[in-house]
């Protein structure tokens, strides 16, 4: 089994990097770095245009870059109010059809218990 190391997110030093003025450089900085793994972070919703999506995919499939997509922190499977469970599935919808064009392997979410 190999081990994939990476980041989540882009951290300060990605965008004080020569790749820092676009995050869809993300791949070429981890790459640059002697990393193989990225985490897409999409915690506040899954806001990334498609043609982006298939594009930072591409270019990381091309470095040998793993992906994965952290999905957004309100995933409330609990809650007792149909708005909240409505917005959780289309957040997740939306979430793993990004990371399907993307070529992601995983979606992380945290799961709140509760009510909301």
């Amino acid at each position: 089994m190999e081990i994939k190391y990476g980041t989540s997110g882009n951290p300060p030093n990605f965008f004080s990097s020569p790749f820092g003025k676009d995050r869809q450089n993300a791949a070429d900085w981890i790459k640059s770095i002697g990393l193989n793994a990225y985490e897409r972070m999409m915690t506040y919703g899954a806001r990334m245009k498609e043609e982006n999506v298939i594009e930072f995919g591409k270019r990381a499939k091309k470095l040998g870059i793993a992906l994965s997509i952290h999905a957004p922190y309100y995933i409330v499977l609990t809650s007792t109010s149909q708005k909240v469970l409505n917005n959780f599935i289309k957040e997740m919808i939306k979430t793993t059809h990004l990371a399907s064009l993307m070529g992601c392997k995983k979606v992380i979410f945290h799961l709140v218990l509760g009510t909301m």
